[in-house]
């Protein structure tokens, strides 16, 4: 039975077992807790692959983190005006991936405002309409009239995420308002307790490219 859990979030170049990031989950007696530490340093010495067998063994639950993207292909992927923006993490708990809480403020403040990898108009496609059109979901993603009223108003100057894989549930910081389908979810960066969010399926043919 896995009493809590218990994180060893460590992370570094991919094809590096030493370097990778890893979370364990402690069940009750165990006695390892490896919050933070890569499994080099978890190894103390030994082969960090030895170790991580061990993890495992003690706890086939247990899971690590590793870094497989190099950041010059994410913003080269991400230019493309192919690609669209999304995150696959589920609902959050524990200690998530970080993107979990930030995945948008995080391309905006990150990659328009301090890198511009993207205008604002590019990662505000990327984020919306690119992804209901290609999951059909008609009447999403859309400013215009009789579209579902789905709307976010954000700072430009502000907004972002400072999550890391240690502290990943930190507040988002620059969402003012957030609407979702005309109901005010977010009201002067407060969440209201609205729970009004539903599982979206896909309806009708895929809408034309170009848009």
């Amino acid at each position: 039975m896995l009493l809590e859990e218990k994180t060893a979030v460590v992370y570094g170049g991919a094809g590096s077992v030493g370097r990778a990031v890893a979370r364990a989950f402690a069940r009750e007696g165990a006695k390892v807790f490896l919050a933070g530490r890569t499994l080099a340093e978890a190894a103390g010495g030994r082969d960090p692959w030895d170790r991580l067998c061990e993890l495992v063994a003690d706890d086939p639950a247990a899971t690590i983190v590793i870094r497989l993207m190099r950041e010059d292909d994410v913003r080269a992927i991400m230019a493309s005006p192919l690609v669209g923006v999304g995150s696959d993490s589920l609902a959050p708990s524990g200690l998530g991936h970080p993107r979990t809480w930030g995945c948008f403020p995080r391309l905006l403040g990150r990659y328009v405002r301090e890198l511009g990898v993207l205008s604002w108009e590019q990662a505000v496609r990327k984020a919306t309409w690119l992804g209901a059109r290609q999951f059909r979901l008609d009447g999403r993603g859309l400013l215009v009239e009789g579209a579902v009223a789905d709307l976010c108003v954000f700072d430009p100057a502000t907004v972002g995420h400072e999550g890391t894989y240690l502290d990943p549930d930190v507040p988002v910081t620059g969402i003012e308002h957030v609407v979702l389908a005309g109901d005010l979810a977010v009201e002067h960066g407060r969440y209201t307790g609205l729970r009004s969010g539903r599982v979206l399926r896909r309806s009708g043919a895929a809408a034309a490219p170009g848009r």
